[in-house]
């Protein structure tokens, strides 16, 4: 999932109408065509549709107007907002995308390319307003999503959770889905954790990436990995 983290500890997005508002603001299909080539879906849930649990009733958001009135409801001020974007790739046009569709709605933001390592330490110490970021899930369970980029633990400074929120609601659903074995019972847990996440919004989801792997005619037997990494 490719997604931005909204630095809730900023005065603004501390208010959830306006990270509503950055959200509805993004033209996802001008962006999925001009950053991924057509290769990728929009998203809606930060957990992705190929790990069980993903909440699929969740609805992605693009309404310009709903935007504005939010953004004049949450008391924006008017101030710059700063993103960070690693430098590589087609991220300088995905930045320059995102500003646009903000600007549209009456947010000023400004980007801030850096090499990838400085921002996962910047952005770490809250040093951001939005972040542009990426998570590949490692072994399949939805935990693996949650815990690391949007618990109250991974939240403490130079942590994981790169949009410093902290809800004791969602640590609860993800403490009492990690206490039992129940698959069913976890689902009905996570599937209440990504429904927080779509109301509070401290991040935005934005894209399933998909993922091309070229193999030779000679080559037989390959089956590709589900978590996007080749052990050969």
């Amino acid at each position: 999932t490719t997604y931005l983290a909204l630095n809730v500890k900023r005065k603004a997005l501390a208010d959830a109408r306006l990270r509503r508002a950055l959200w509805l603001a993004i033209d996802k299909k001008t962006y999925i065509q001009s950053v991924s080539a057509g290769f990728a879906t929009p998203a809606a849930s930060f957990l992705p549709p190929g790990i069980w649990s993903h909440d699929k009733t969740l609805k992605d958001r693009s309404d310009v107007e709903q935007a504005k009135a939010l953004v004049k409801a949450s008391g924006y001020d008017g101030s710059e907002l700063t993103m960070f974007v690693a430098t590589g790739g087609t991220r300088k046009v995905a930045g320059e995308l995102l500003m646009a569709d903000f600007a549209k709605i009456g947010v000023k933001v400004v980007v801030r390319m850096m090499e990838l390592g400085e921002l996962f330490k910047r952005s770490g110490q809250g040093e951001h307003d939005i972040a542009m970021l990426a998570w590949y899930g490692d072994n399949g369970d939805p935990d693996n999503f949650f815990t690391p980029n949007l618990s109250c633990a991974a939240a403490a400074q130079g942590g994981g959770n790169k949009a410093h929120w902290c809800d004791a609601r969602f640590d609860a659903l993800l403490d009492a889905a990690n206490k039992t074995t129940d698959t069913a019972r976890r689902t009905e847990l996570y599937t209440q954790a990504q429904r927080l996440l779509h109301d509070e919004v401290p991040v935005i989801p934005l894209t399933y990436p998909m993922i091309m792997t070229a193999v030779n005619k000679r080559v037989s037997g390959f089956v590709p990995s589900p978590f996007n990494n080749l052990d050969l």
